[in-house]
């Protein structure tokens, strides 16, 4: 007699961006046969085989509450951010207030769902050189709204899990960089620009300053990790 396996729920907030693209092609592999995968968009959603999609703004609490409850979710991963600075208010909208959202809504399943939120190194804020490389036992001193409203996220997650044991976790994992990063970023910025020099087009490449250090991740890498 053939036994049905009971798949696991994945509900991805933000699927259209660059970290749920990379999600999704590394989920369309015969080792995630037994997962559904469920995602929401903000703006232009992209091919992905998906068992629902919904447009959603994490903003909004009844929507949000209205997707968790429809689909049930054994696991949510949350991609959903802000990084528009002529809107300061949104990144708290985005971060603090839509992450409080899922949280509510997830706190209401008969089945509680495991969560995964996204930080930064922008909660940790700048560091002496004698602190580096960052690690995440240092105390979190963010100085832009990008940092601060993610903090207050992670504070959020902290609250759910002692509160409501909601078994929640935050991945600061940063820089990461691959197929489908944004061009407005500099490894993007630069590639661009390598590419006009060996075109023809351009005879240097213009930068910022380089004085800082970075170690990057690459999505596909970081992906693994999450899932």
């Amino acid at each position: 007699m053939a036994h049905s396996i009971m798949k696991k729920k994945l509900l991805v907030l933000s699927i259209e961006s660059f970290s749920g693209r990379a999600l999704c092609n590394a989920m369309n592999s015969p080792f995630y046969a037994d997962w559904e995968i469920h995602g929401t968009w903000f703006s232009n959603l992209h091919n992905c085989s998906l068992a629902s999609s919904w447009e959603l703004d994490v903003t909004n609490r009844e929507a949000v509450e209205r997707v968790i409850s429809e689909v049930k979710p054994s696991h949510i991963i949350n991609f959903a951010g802000w990084t528009n600075g002529s809107e300061p208010h949104m990144f708290y909208m985005v971060h603090a207030q839509g992450a409080l959202n899922i949280l509510l809504a997830a706190k209401k399943l008969n089945t509680l769902p495991r969560i995964l939120m996204i930080g930064t190194a922008a909660e940790y804020g700048p560091q002496e050189s004698r602190s580096l490389p960052t690690n995440e036992n240092q105390d979190p001193q963010p100085v832009g709204y990008y940092g601060q409203s993610k903090l207050l996220q992670s504070m959020l997650c902290r609250v759910a899990w002692l509160d409501w044991k909601l078994p929640v976790m935050i991945a600061r994992s940063f820089n990461l960089i691959g197929p489908g990063l944004p061009g407005n970023l500099a490894p993007s910025i630069f590639a661009q620009q390598i590419k006009q020099v060996l075109c023809g087009n351009q005879q240097s490449i213009q930068t910022g300053p380089l004085t800082s250090k970075r170690d990057f991740i690459d999505i596909r890498d970081a992906i693994s990790a999450y899932l």
